[in-house]
């Protein structure tokens, strides 16, 4: 319950600051190189892909949520010499918040 009140916040914060020329969206994708803990597991690949959206808040302050779709795959084999594979695709929304520093004058 907690969870769902905290993305309808995060997404009421998005309308709420005020709108800005410096605002845009963009794209965001890539690899994703794991392995599970367990024994005899072998190392896997997977892949995310998704939107994000920077929001400038003033001065040199942003807010960047994102909707990524993400896939990770285990694959393992037990003592017995049985092939086990699991498969995991998931929704995230990250949120992340940024200092913008100039490095220059333009």
């Amino acid at each position: 319950m907690k969870i769902k009140q905290i993305l309808l916040c995060m997404l009421l914060a998005c309308f709420v600051v005020p709108a800005s020329a410096q605002n845009r969206w963009g794209i965001v994708g890539g690899g994703l190189f794991s392995k599970s803990m367990s024994k005899d597991a072998r190392f896997s690949l997977g892949g995310y892909a998704g939107g994000t959206y920077d929001i400038h808040i003033e001065n040199s302050w942003y807010v960047q949520p994102q909707l990524l779709f993400a896939y990770e795959e285990f694959r393992t084999k037990s003592e017995l010499g049985t092939d086990f594979f699991f498969s995991k695709f998931n929704l995230e929304l990250p949120v992340l918040a940024s200092y913008q520093i100039a490095i220059n004058n333009k």
